[in-house]
């Protein structure tokens, strides 16, 4: 029994999160822009070094998607690396602006992908109005699933996305509720 994983697949749905990512943070750039708060520019270059790490990744799998079928495991290492990737990715316009550094910044982002709601500012209502419009999506994506968020685009472009719903729900199971 083999326990490999297929990593050029996985690489490939990871690259499609992290192209989401990237599109996701041109919102609060619009934001920085329109009011004019200096942020701006932290969200274009996360989102512009994002979309070529996304890309790449996307590059890189393309042909593993086209012939390989995702399997449990494929799906499994894909939820836990996509989160991973996103948390730290997201993190990305904290410490380019210079509003949270270190693991403050890492913190937040992980904060809102998991919607929790805690917080690493000091001030959160001194902090640019496009950070705190980003703090607020990502918290707003991390409690619709971000995973979620990528099985309802994966199949337009022709990807199964059914593992990766499985394992994200992994705590629903076969059990029935008892209400």
């Amino acid at each position: 029994m083999t326990l490999a994983v297929n990593f050029r697949l996985i690489f490939h749905f990871c690259g499609w999160g992290a192209l989401m990512l990237a599109a996701a943070m041109l919102a609060p750039c619009g934001v920085g822009l329109y009011l004019g708060d200096g942020a701006w520019s932290s969200f274009l270059a996360a989102a512009a070094l994002i979309a070529l790490l996304g890309a790449g990744l996307v590059r890189q799998g393309r042909r593993a998607a086209r012939d390989g079928e995702a399997r449990n495991r494929d799906g499994l290492a894909t939820v836990g690396l996509a989160w991973l990737m996103i948390g730290v990715l997201g993190a990305a316009p904290y410490w380019i602006s210079g509003t949270l550094t270190g693991w403050d910044g890492l913190f937040e982002s992980f904060s809102g992908f998991s919607a929790t709601g805690a917080t690493a500012a000091a001030d959160v209502e001194s902090l640019p109005p496009s950070i705190n419009f980003w703090r607020a999506l990502s918290h707003w994506l991390g409690g619709m699933g971000i995973i979620v968020l990528m099985l309802a685009v994966l199949p337009f472009f022709g990807l199964s996305g059914v593992q990766l719903l499985k394992n994200e729900n992994s705590l629903a199971g076969d059990r029935p509720s008892r209400a």
